[in-house]
């Protein structure tokens, strides 16, 4: 059976999502949050300008950041979703 697009996931209306899907981005708010501040810092001048070369950078909520993509991807599978992209993110 193919879903419509009533059953479809809006990306701007958590409404719109499996409970699961949310139950999983809830469950893992603080690690997602930690993996964006920490690639965060690995692009910033400080980690960059660190006196030596830099070690390489691994990401110690990496492994969790890709189970919560991995598994959402699969809660997701089958569903239309609808979202907007902007390609014009800046005036450059």
């Amino acid at each position: 059976m193919v879903p419509s697009m009533a059953d479809a996931l809006t990306m701007s209306d958590e409404g719109t999502w499996p409970v699961p899907l949310r139950a999983l981005f809830e469950k893992y708010f603080e690690a997602l949050r930690s993996f964006e501040e920490a690639e965060r810092y690995a692009s910033s001048v400080k980690y960059k300008n660190w006196p030596g070369p830099p070690d390489p950078f691994v990401n110690p909520f990496q492994e969790t950041h890709d189970h919560v993509l991995e598994r959402a991807n699969e809660l997701a599978a089958g569903l239309p979703i609808v979202g907007r992209h902007c390609t014009r993110l800046h005036a450059e």
